[in-house]
């Protein structure tokens, strides 16, 4: 196996979605249902700029641009919260890409990110029905994130509800 201390870093951190991806296809599970996972739904106004565009933010956290994609997922959040109805989806979307970029950019151990992780879930909880899989994306950033900060039990529920969705 691995010698030393640490696994190499692509086997280290997995996203939620080649999480709950992982989980669907050792599940054997091929509802087309779970294909909706996979998507994201863009949130974008139509009058903000590309760089905070949900594929732009991703692009960015896929390339390690971590404190650009933090600052897109605000604008992005911004942008969805400052309209007069806000759309929950759009939300829920948003501070999962807000929570994935400051999770990667090492700042899991602040009190900012665990509660925008609670609130993402909350959020997920308000724009999706109660056994949406989409919901388990911000649970398991929460899991993720409790489990970083050592609160081993409050991640072992978030992880549990990811997987009982």
């Amino acid at each position: 196996m691995y010698r030393g201390s640490r696994r190499p870093r692509e086997l280290s951190v997995l996203s939620p979605l080649k999480v709950l991806l992982i989980l669907v296809s050792i599940a054997g599970n091929r509802d087309p249902c779970f294909a909706l996972a996979a998507a994201q739904i863009q949130t974008a106004p139509a009058d903000s700029p590309a760089t905070s565009s949900p594929d732009a933010i991703r692009e960015m956290l896929r390339k390690g641009n971590y404190r650009e994609a933090e600052e897109a997922a605000r604008e992005l959040l911004a942008g969805v919260e400052s309209t007069s109805s806000v759309n929950p989806v759009g939300q829920s979307s948003a501070l999962d890409l807000l929570i994935e970029s400051l999770w990667r950019g090492g700042k899991f151990r602040s009190e900012e990110t665990l509660a925008m992780a609670r609130r993402a879930a909350a959020a997920a909880d308000a724009a999706y029905p109660k056994n949406d899989v989409r919901r388990s994306v911000s649970r398991i950033y929460l899991g993720n994130i409790l489990l970083d900060t050592r609160d081993f039990e409050g991640a072992r529920v978030a992880l549990d509800e990811a997987l009982a969705l």
